[in-house]
């Protein structure tokens, strides 16, 4: 239920604030995302987000879409998605999952990044309010079909590390 409503606030508030986002650049001193960094990037969700959301008796994967950076910060939309490998097929039935906008705090040092904390918007009649405080207004939030193919990206790691078992 959780899920669902957090869901929901991050619908409603995406549809509001999407008008609100300039096509401003990012700073000189943006981080610049490898493809290995990306794979970093994963990791950390997939284990490090559990406060975000968390398996009861599956296995969660993670997805992300990168919407910008600055000198230390890292701006996503992050899919995380509770997967059961049931009679030979992989499903999400009763399993929980989270699509929402996410915050890494991140630095680079000898040209390796690596992430110490995130963060993501309050729930309930904060979230817009949280929203504006840790994303600039440049971040352009997917829309709803963007969101749906980070879903997709979940189910097809998972379905890639369920052959492999």
């Amino acid at each position: 239920m959780k899920s669902k409503v957090l869901f929901l606030l991050t619908f409603v508030a995406t549809v509001i604030f999407s008008g609100c986002n300039s096509s401003e650049k990012v700073s000189s001193n943006a981080l610049s995302i490898t493809k290995n960094d990306e794979k970093m990037i994963l990791e950390y969700l997939d284990t490090k987000t559990d406060d975000i959301v968390s398996s009861k008796n599956g296995k969660m994967y993670s997805s992300f879409k990168l919407l910008g950076t600055s000198d230390n910060k890292i701006y996503i939309w992050m899919s995380k998605v509770e997967y059961f490998y049931v009679d030979g097929k992989v499903t999400r039935k009763d399993g929980d999952a989270v699509s929402l906008p996410v915050v890494l705090d991140a630095k680079t040092t000898n040209n390796r990044l690596s992430i110490a904390n995130h963060k993501y918007p309050e729930e309930g009649k904060n979230y817009g309010k949280s929203l504006k405080k840790l994303f600039p207004p440049y971040i352009k939030f997917p829309e709803g079909y963007e969101r749906m193919q980070l879903d997709e990206a979940t189910k097809v790691r998972a379905e890639e590390e369920f052959k492999k078992s």
